[in-house]
């Protein structure tokens, strides 16, 4: 007890130490969890579900254009068959997402209802998911083709106050409510309000090759499975099944259904209604949340330090009165025990109030649970590391003093000092790479916003058009067109971010000499719409719709690159799979129309075989009074379409989402280099207060001998400065080597630039210098009676 009383008198003596010392521990403790709760919840994703560890989804990597590109999904007939010809397969389910922008119309009741996730399954989905039903259950699933099963919010949506039950709701037919799934846990991978059974749908169904390819396919293996040679076998039959697969384009593999989430960059993902994070990032930010805590101990442990030079005598009196070290050791992490309890709760405090930002930031609600031994866990692992490592080694450096030198305050510290630089070196070290850092994802963001895409993204609203407007769409053009403030519309099978239909293609005298191509069925207006520029020939494609692509179509540069194209190029003919051959009648100057990260696909421009619904209607505007164009577009909405609400979309919002994952990276590496800064603003002031006040006596008696102030300011910083420059020159190859490898995730960058490392050292050393010399100036122009007067 009498122990404990020694340490919170301790603890209270310095407010200086005190408010330092529990800051530091304070942001450490609070940004480590956040971090480890946000890493623990993304790697707990679909764990829950029974066989989860042998349970996989079939995915290809296919060779589109000029890289290989990775889908989760497949065309039907793998899905419907793989369990039937694989003796491999003990277990196999089909799910098709039907995702709809403005919601799937579901009738009841005389009401509309839209829903926006739709999963069309086997009705083995429950022998791989184990999603929890409030009512119902998957028995009548399963015996009922006519079934559909709805989840909490979508029950109380449409039922509110009666009995889901057993009611009859229209959705591609009449279909009968069997269960209520409560609402999905936040760590699944699938998105979903409804499940239908598949096999009601037979054009979902079907077993044809090349209908859709949107189904994902999950199954479970027996035991000691070859996975590689399975997913051989299946690319040997998709091979010979389907007509445009070719040997050396596709390959299969098996994706464990724990790894789905945290595994992006697959086509249509997003599309799928898939919920995927960008693993790199989540362990970058794993790392960050590491460094800061060890940050704030080093912070501490400099801290700690300083302050107890000046408790030196006391240290050696207790030694003297027969203390052994380890009693010491012991004290120190006593001490720093009772620093990490107070820094803990404010904590958790902290954590607890910024929550709710950091979850709108994420994109889902995470939860501070106490009753979650995970939480305790972290935070008792945490409390453990930061009294160890910070009580430990304070403790283990005071206590080798000589006992008389302490006594009469002689004592050199030589070790001590040199563990306090090598600390403060490390902390510049992190803080001046993170600067840096910060500044090239910065750039690079800039770089990506500024970037000549080689179209015009700007003023272009967009609209996905209904079933209504598949036979009107020439009129509504024309009564777009007439306002002042259109330059042009166009309908297309995609906007130019979209891949909506890809194809084999090939001179067309050598038609096995093929690449895959991005085909973009369009309208004549599309290049005056998107300020697309064709650089040989002319779009002679007309609007009249006809069987087929017809005879002419254009491309784009990349597609003569890659097909090894003589000029000239017009004239010549291409195949577009089994198509009858095509004359080129123009080039195409080649554009970024989807993400930087990847490189150009080729594309072909063909005419309109057909328009359906979901396709973009893009309007070209002036600028000017956008508001007019858009109740224009809603007008003639209301005045054709009584089933959806109006929706609309602008082109430059759906590029600025294209780097949500890289602009979510610059703004936590943006807190976390401040808050880096400002731990090791925090220590490198705390340690020239308690530099200068070790010095006092000496500083006192050179100024009596007539040294200036200039001198004492020089004599104080001098060590600081060595520091930072030391540590300057440790941060730039770090993080030249890091931003190196972040580059390397666009396929279009900005460059390592020199400047950028000489600012960040200007910077560092600015901070490091206004930091150390306010405590230096005090010292400097302090009374020097005072100073010798001292102690």
């Amino acid at each position: 007890m009498n122990k404990i009383k020694t340490y919170i008198r301790v603890f209270f003596r310095d407010k200086v130490s005190l408010l330092l010392g529990v800051g530091s521990l304070t942001i450490g403790i609070s940004v480590s969890l956040l971090i480890g709760l946000w890493y623990v919840n993304e790697t707990s994703y679909d764990k829950f579900h029974k066989d989860s560890d042998n349970t996989y989804r079939v995915c290809r990597k296919i060779l589109l254009g000029s890289e290989s590109k990775i889908l989760g999904s497949e065309f039907n007939p793998l899905g419907k068959n793989i369990k039937r010809l694989f003796p491999e397969v003990i277990e196999a389910v089909r799910i098709s997402p039907i995702i709809s922008e403005k919601g799937e119309l579901v009738k009841y009741g005389g009401k509309k209802h839209f829903l926006k996730y739709i999963n069309v399954v086997d009705t083995s989905f429950f022998n791989f998911f184990n999603y929890e039903f409030k009512e119902g259950s998957a028995h009548a699933f399963i015996q009922n083709p006519n079934s559909i099963i709805i989840d909490e919010t979508t029950a109380n949506q449409f039922f509110p106050n009666e009995n889901p039950l057993g009611r009859v709701i229209s959705y591609m037919g009449e279909r009968e409510v069997v269960g209520v799934l409560k609402n999905l846990p936040s760590n699944t991978h699938l998105k979903f309000h409804a499940l239908i059974p598949i096999q009601s749908i037979p054009e979902i169904d079907n077993g044809k090759w090349g209908n859709r390819d949107n189904y994902m396919t999950y199954v479970k293996l027996a035991k000691d499975t070859n996975q590689a040679f399975l997913c051989e076998k299946i690319k040997q039959y998709s091979v010979t099944s389907c007509d445009f697969y070719r040997e050396g384009d596709i390959d299969y593999f098996l994706q464990p259904l724990q790894a789905i989430h945290l595994t992006s960059g697959f086509m249509f993902e997003a599309e799928s209604g898939v919920r995927t994070t960008n693993a790199s990032m989540l362990v970058t930010f794993l790392i960050i949340g590491i460094v800061i805590l060890l940050i704030a101990c080093v912070n501490f442990i400099n801290l700690f330090i300083s302050a107890s030079f000046l408790r030196a005598k006391a240290i050696g009196l207790k030694k003297v009165n027969g203390a052994k070290r380890l009693n010491i050791i012991m004290d120190f992490m006593g001490e720093t025990f009772l620093y990490v309890f107070f820094s803990s709760v404010l904590a958790l405090l902290i954590i607890h109030a910024v929550l709710p930002y950091f979850s709108q930031f994420i994109g889902y609600n995470l939860l501070l649970d106490f009753s979650d031994s995970k939480l305790w866990i972290m935070l008792l692992g945490v409390g453990l590391f930061i009294s160890i490592f910070s009580g430990a080694i304070p403790g283990l450096y005071m206590s080798g003093f000589n006992s008389l030198e302490s006594l009469k305050g002689r004592f050199k510290g030589q070790r001590i000092i040199a563990l306090q630089k090598s600390l403060v070196i490390i902390q510049f070290t992190v803080s001046m790479a993170l600067l840096t850092g910060v500044f090239f994802i910065n750039k690079q963001i800039q770089f990506i916003n500024n970037a000549d895409l080689g179209f015009d993204k700007e003023q272009l609203v967009y609209i996905n058009i209904p079933e209504s407007y598949v036979n009107k769409i020439s009129s509504i053009q024309e009564e777009l067109e007439r306002s002042p403030f259109v330059k042009a519309t166009c309908v297309s099978n995609g906007t130019t971010l979209q891949w909506w239909q890809g194809n084999s293609i090939s001179k067309a005298e050598t038609p096995d000499e093929q690449v895959v191509a991005e085909i973009k069925q369009m309208q004549h207006n599309y290049f005056k719409v998107y300020g697309l520029q064709v650089i040989e020939g002319e779009n002679t494609l007309s609007d009249a719709l006809g069987k087929g692509f017809g005879s002419d179509c254009l491309i784009n540069e990349k597609t003569a690159e890659l097909l090894n194209l003589e000029k000239p190029y017009i004239g010549k003919s291409i195949k577009v799979g089994f198509r009858k051959p095509m004359t080129i009648v123009g080039v195409v100057k080649d554009a970024y129309t989807k993400s930087l990260n990847q490189k150009i696909d080729p594309q072909v421009y063909v005419r309109f075989c057909d328009i359906w619904a979901g396709m973009p209607l893009m309007v070209k505007t002036t600028g000017r009074d956008m508001k007019v164009v858009i109740d224009i577009l809603r007008k003639q909405w209301e005045a054709n379409e009584t089933d959806y609400p109006f929706e609309y979309r602008f082109l430059d919002k759906d590029y600025e989402a294209l780097y949500k994952d890289e602009e979510q990276s610059g703004i936590l590496a943006l807190w976390t280099m401040g808050i880096a800064l400002f731990l090791t603003i925090a220590g490198l002031w705390g340690m020239a207060r308690y530099s200068s006040h070790r010095r006092i006596k000496e500083i006192g008696v050179r100024k009596v001998n007539g040294a200036s102030t200039l001198e004492i300011l020089r004599l104080l910083n001098t060590d600081f400065i060595k520091w930072v420059v030391v540590a300057f020159s440790i941060a730039c190859p770090i993080a030249w080597y890091v931003m190196d490898k972040w580059l390397q995730n666009f396929a279009y960058k900005t460059e390592l630039s020199w400047w950028i490392f000489a600012l960040s050292g200007l910077i560092g050393m600015g901070i490091a210098l206004l930091t150390v010399s306010i405590q230096s100036w005090r010292a400097a122009t302090r009374n020097p009676v005072e100073s010798l007067r001292y102690e």
